[in-house]
């Protein structure tokens, strides 16, 4: 194993751990609460996330692309262009959400879908060098798990919830259709077989990978099982709020962090112009001039559109907007990303 790969190894190992006594102490709660009333609480994730991993995790996007670019030669303007191409990027999506709100949810759910799945993707091929990922089928198919679970499992568990969280950002933009055109929420019934069908391809890919590791080199096959075991815990029975809120500052967001310690570190196109070690106080300095722009822009766009009478859920949907908003240039970083690591593998 390469040093990079060895050392962002080191860096994500105890990942699972914390995950596992974050999500231990997340079923505490449920299990003190059995009733599932509402709090603010819920809210506490998606809250921490504005400056926990979250949001932070992509306002680095511009020096890694002022990395790669090496033209033009001047720094100002370099990065003036790549601020003006990123940002016309995430204005055309905004402005698809004046447009229309519910195709740009849509649009939303399914970029999450294949970023969060190529982020999870990343990592096992990256870092764990899992050797099952050589089969195409099991490639895409691990893409779509990671993926769904997030986005799908949470769907199929939680339909209400899914609906409210729909109407909350929807609703915020003026002018918004009519509830009748949300996504439709599945009954007790159907969602028991959907979370049977989902069950079984999650317990098929776990099978398949095993058995196509060599005996030998079975240990990313055994991480990738537990981390998807782990997740489904979490997502089948936590609050979504709260699931998605932990999973994007602990999970998704710190992966893609200490995916940049190794360009920063390691990677040949990456000029290295100083020492980036894994210690917090290196790493947010690089992002928080970008993350208080993003800060700004929310607020800007809180007090615009804000009711009468604001409240978390109607902040929720703004974070979510602004969330969606930047996760369109973000996905085209990380594919880029994802194009130079790969290429010569």
């Amino acid at each position: 194993m390469n040093p990079p790969a060895r050392q962002l190894q080191a860096w994500i190992k105890p990942q699972l751990p914390v995950f596992a006594a974050i999500l231990i102490t997340a079923l505490l709660g449920v299990f003190l609460n059995p009733a599932g009333e509402p709090s603010l609480f819920i809210f506490l994730p998606l809250l921490l996330s504005l400056i926990l991993f979250g949001l932070p995790h992509g306002a680095a996007d511009d020096q890694i692309l002022a990395r790669i670019v090496s033209r033009p030669r001047q720094l100002a303007l370099r990065y003036g262009l790549i601020y003006l191409g990123y940002i016309l990027i995430a204005l055309i999506y905004l402005a698809f959400w004046w447009w229309a709100p519910v195709a740009a949810f849509l649009f939303f759910i399914v970029l999450t879908w294949f970023h969060w799945g190529q982020g999870d993707v990343f990592v096992l091929r990256g870092v764990y060098h899992a050797p099952y990922l050589s089969h195409r089928w099991l490639f895409g198919l691990s893409w779509f798990l990671r993926g769904a679970l997030p986005m799908g499992l949470t769907w199929i568990c939680f339909p209400g919830i899914y609906h409210e969280v729909w109407a909350w950002t929807v609703n915020v933009i003026p002018g918004s259709p009519q509830p009748w055109t949300a996504p439709p929420v599945p009954g007790p019934q159907v969602s028991l077989v959907l979370l049977m069908l989902f069950s079984t391809l999650v317990a098929f890919y776990i099978a398949c990978i095993y058995f196509v590791s060599p005996k030998t080199n079975r240990g990313p096959a055994i991480l990738d099982s537990l981390e998807l075991i782990l997740l489904s815990i979490l997502f089948a029975s936590i609050h979504p709020l709260v699931s998605i809120g932990i999973y994007f500052c602990i999970w998704h967001g710190l992966r893609h962090i200490i995916r940049l310690e190794g360009w920063f570190l390691y990677h040949p196109q990456i000029p290295i112009l100083h020492k980036f070690t894994w210690k917090l106080i290196n790493t947010f300095p690089k992002t928080i001039i970008n993350t208080s722009i993003s800060l700004g822009f929310l607020i800007l766009l809180y007090f615009l559109l804000a009711p009468d009478a604001p409240n978390f859920q109607y902040f929720t949907g703004i974070y979510l907007i602004l969330i969606a908003t930047l996760t369109l240039p973000h996905v085209i970083v990380v594919s880029i990303m994802d194009f130079i690591e790969f290429k010569s593998n």
